[in-house]
């Protein structure tokens, strides 16, 4: 394995055995990769591992040949009745599902032969993308490729830096990865700065826009589910847990302790708990992400008022919650409990509004 030899080959090694176990059992699997964290490279590079043992793999992009036109999928399927990687990124769950489900099972049991499909999305999230039209013998095997540990994330900043001419110290090394963790995608741009910038300190570069563009490219590409977990955000207690588990197998979580791996992603979610709050009469966004059903219409209706006008009088709020119903379920009492539950959603879910009562005003926020 001579190419992208920043990687640790170690680390590699061992999960790419673990794919090719998928396709020496003639199985399915499927192999996840969030944003950025060299999905094309590791396709290309499992190859090239295969092909050193004598193994033919042929890699099919869905993304060119789908879009372009499906029936050029099928027919590249058709001609390859052996083993074969599909390279899926993260429009799988956006294709035609009747179309895929039909074709994929087709080949696979027409052939019985194996079948490795790279996602650029998170198990949970295909869960999530009505998978109902694809059987169960589809999904046998999922993993996920796991960045690597602190371990192997130094030696990658080594060795990254020494293939492009940089030269770090130990201290430079530990300051990279305390802020990236184990992000080659941030790690990459950080050792650039320094090699362009060799005069100053890495707590000066961390503030370089282009560093900061990438994570919050990291941040916002993260799953929905991913992003409440993370910012606090109403869930059951399986969907949190279920979030955590990926988080910690994807590398972006210490095992146990749940502890962001880069302070990267602690100053993402700590910018993202205070940051964008966008409310309307039917829709209720923190940071991109849709809460709107943990509140009532009436409820939402409040913090649309409250929101834009900043204050209102309490016959305002009231005639927003009850609308037509005003006059005969308004009283004091009534409101007061309305606006005294509106507060605890708002302690509970962790919104960036405080609803205080201004005297002889009504309320402001």
């Amino acid at each position: 394995m001579k190419k992208y030899n920043a990687v640790p080959q170690a680390y590699l090694l061992e999960q790419f055995k673990s794919w090719r176990d998928i396709l020496d059992h003639n199985g399915v699997g499927h192999i996840f990769f969030l944003p950025h964290t060299g999905l094309l490279y590791r396709a290309h590079q499992f190859v090239d591992w295969l092909v050193e043992q004598k193994y033919s793999l042929p890699i099919i992009d869905m993304d060119l040949e789908m879009y372009s036109d499906p029936s050029s999928f099928v027919r590249l399927l058709e001609r390859n009745p052996t083993p074969s990687l599909i390279v899926a990124r993260q429009n799988f769950a956006s294709v035609d599902r009747k179309i895929l489900s039909q074709t994929l099972q087709n080949y696979y049991t027409k052939n019985i032969c194996s079948l490795l499909i790279f996602h650029e999305a998170s198990p949970l999230q295909l869960q999530l993308a009505d998978n109902a039209a694809l059987p169960s013998v589809m999904f046998q095997n999922n993993q996920i490729y796991a960045l690597p540990d602190c371990k192997f994330s130094l030696a990658y900043i080594n060795n990254f830096a020494a293939s492009n001419n940089v030269s770090l110290r130990d201290t430079q090394m530990k300051e990279i990865y305390d802020w990236c963790g184990n992000q080659p995608w941030l790690t990459n741009e950080l050792v650039r700065l320094i090699g362009l910038n060799p005069d100053l300190q890495v707590k000066d570069l961390l503030m370089n826009e282009s560093l900061i563009q990438r994570s919050e490219y990291l941040w916002n590409h993260l799953y929905v589910a991913y992003q409440k977990c993370l910012l606090g955000h109403a869930q059951t207690e399986k969907e949190r847990m279920a979030a955590l588990s990926e988080l910690v197998d994807f590398g972006y979580l210490e095992e146990k302790s749940f502890k962001p791996t880069g302070k990267w992603l602690s100053e993402a979610i700590q910018r993202s708990k205070i940051n964008m709050m966008q409310i309307s009469h039917d829709s209720l966004t923190v940071n991109g992400v849709e809460i709107k059903y943990l509140f009532s219409p009436g409820e939402l209706r409040i913090l649309n008022i409250l929101w834009k006008n900043k204050t209102a009088s309490r016959e305002e709020i009231a005639r927003g919650f009850w609308l037509e119903e005003f006059d005969n379920s308004y009283t004091d009492w009534a409101l007061d409990q309305v606006v005294s539950r509106l507060r605890k959603k708002i302690l509970l879910n962790k919104l960036p509004i405080e609803i205080k009562t201004k005297r002889g005003v009504g309320y402001a926020a």
